[in-house]
């Protein structure tokens, strides 16, 4: 097998997880936004999930200047990272 079949293989692997994570997150009412085949497994962004249809942990947070932070949070799902992002805004005494 050339690399170039190995390179497809790995890419309908890929493809075929995304697809039935999609369909998954579908069944819980979730919407994927975006899908990227890039590394060992499919990403896949979602709008924030509500309420308990999806539990993450912390994957990354920053702080977007004074008042926002951003945390990313990730979890494992049908052989699939699915990633959404929370946005805090941190209330400051002396503002009005």
């Amino acid at each position: 097998m050339t690399t170039t079949d190995k390179n497809r293989t790995a890419i309908q692997h890929q493809l075929t997880a995304a697809l039935e994570a999609i369909n998954a997150l579908a069944d819980k009412g979730l919407t994927a936004r975006s899908v990227s085949i890039t590394g060992a497994r499919p990403v896949i962004v979602i709008d924030r999930p509500r309420g308990d249809s999806l539990v993450g942990a912390q994957h990354i947070r920053e702080r977007k200047g004074q008042l926002v932070t951003r945390t990313k949070m990730a979890t494992p799902f049908h052989g699939c990272q699915v990633e959404w992002d929370v946005c805090q805004s941190t209330p400051t005494s002396g503002l009005h």
